[in-house]
């Protein structure tokens, strides 16, 4: 599995945009060699006031209409809270735009984490390797 952070609304290009084209470079990766339907891809939002199950669906359409393996979750902000502390994401609302630090966590098939890419200072080849490794 593939976990990572992001809100619809980001305005940095360099943030959650990026991310999310990397995420999608990561799927065409895994399903070219034949991995797409032993990984799953998940992005949890930062801003589930604003992000809707509606907001999402869209968001996501725009980086891959297939959706095989990619969701894209919200859920109360107390959750996703837990959620996102447990791995390392900090975050705030300045302004009406959530600040936030960006990590993108690789699980294996037990739960357990196995590589935490930190910022966007990794690819798509980084994700898919640490992913053919976590399903070994």
């Amino acid at each position: 599995m593939l976990l990572t952070f992001l809100f619809t609304q980001c305005p940095y290009p360099d943030k959650c945009p990026t991310i999310a084209n990397k995420l999608k470079g990561t799927n065409e990766v895994i399903d070219k060699v034949g991995m797409a339907q032993k990984i799953q891809v998940l992005s949890v939002t930062l801003d589930p006031g604003r992000d809707t199950p509606e907001m999402l669906k869209a968001y996501s359409q725009g980086y891959d209409k297939k959706r095989v393996n990619w969701d894209f979750l919200t859920g109360d902000e107390e959750a996703i809270d837990k959620v996102a502390t447990h791995f390392g994401v900090v975050y705030y609302d300045q302004k009406g735009t959530i600040q936030h630090n960006m990590k993108t966590a690789v699980i294996d098939s037990k739960g357990n984490l196995v590589k935490v890419f930190s910022g966007t200072d990794w690819t798509s080849e980084d994700a898919a390797k640490s992913l053919r490794e976590a399903v070994r």
